[in-house]
């Protein structure tokens, strides 16, 4: 009678006591361990973006055929768009959607301040092959990667396979070219775009910055036969801290800042 009076009275104090501070212990655990997990998907998933991103632009330059990326003469008095690039300026930076991060001047100075630019805003930057600076432009991924619209143009900006059979050539494409940089784009040769290189839009990262290339690095004068980059061209990504660590420009070897990610282009060994 005594034993079954004690059991119908459950749990005492003390034991409910030590069942919730396990169960505390427990979750402290799982959620270190989710945390952990969290963080490593995002890593992840940077890593998988800023790749296909630099995969996308080095198919993108072997395909048009073009190491620059040339900023296009926009909109004139009229409302009309012009039919050939601007080749006193090419596109410096490729930006997606998202927030722009903040810059680490403390460690950086003004040589990150490139990435902060916005869409259309330009800047001037030595090439290392040239004797002056080069004026450059901001795009998007979109309008060079998705659309063939440079700087938002209404009508393509490179031809397409289609305009091969009528011999069209790009519109004002005639030099500077990867591999005919004496003589330009053919009329029967294989360049033309043949995008899209990556999916319908460019999402910000896991934490809501954009991505972006500096892709003045592609430049090469009509002038040089050169086949390598001027500086080293990589798709980025700010990183966990939404600060920018990195520098813009590194001529002399790429170094990426604290816990930024990035991914260095690479135009089929064109380097």
């Amino acid at each position: 009678m005594l034993q079954r009076q004690r059991s119908e009275a459950g749990f005492t104090l003390v034991e409910v006591s030590i069942i919730l501070f396990v169960l505390v212990i427990l979750s402290s655990i799982l959620l270190v361990n989710l945390g952990d997990y969290n963080r490593l998907a995002r890593y992840a998933r940077v890593k998988e973006d800023v790749g296909a991103l630099c995969s996308a632009i080095a198919t993108y330059v072997l395909d048009t055929g073009e190491t620059a990326l040339y900023a296009w003469g926009g909109r004139d008095g009229g409302g009309r768009y012009s039919d050939t690039p601007d080749r006193s300026a090419g596109i410096g930076l490729l930006v997606g959607d998202g927030d722009t991060p903040t810059l680490n001047r403390n460690e950086l100075g003004y040589s990150g301040q490139q990435w902060q630019l916005r869409y259309q805003d330009s800047f001037e930057m030595d090439t290392d092959i040239m004797s002056r600076p080069v004026r450059f432009q901001v795009d998007t991924f979109a309008n060079h990667l998705i659309q063939n619209t440079p700087l938002g143009r209404r009508h393509n900006g490179y031809r397409v396979p289609s305009d091969m059979l009528s011999g069209a050539r790009s519109a004002g494409i005639n030099a500077g070219l990867l591999f005919d940089t004496q003589q330009g784009q053919g009329f029967n040769s294989l360049f033309a775009w043949r995008g899209p290189y990556i999916a319908d839009r460019v999402d910000p990262d896991p934490w809501g910055n954009r991505y972006m290339a500096n892709v003045f690095g592609l430049y090469t004068p009509a002038n040089q036969t050169a086949d390598g980059y001027g500086t080293a061209v990589v798709c980025y990504s700010a990183g966990p801290d939404e600060e920018i660590d990195t520098a813009f420009n590194q001529p002399g070897g790429w170094f990426t800042g604290d816990d930024d990610v990035t991914a260095i282009v690479n135009a089929g060994g064109q380097r």
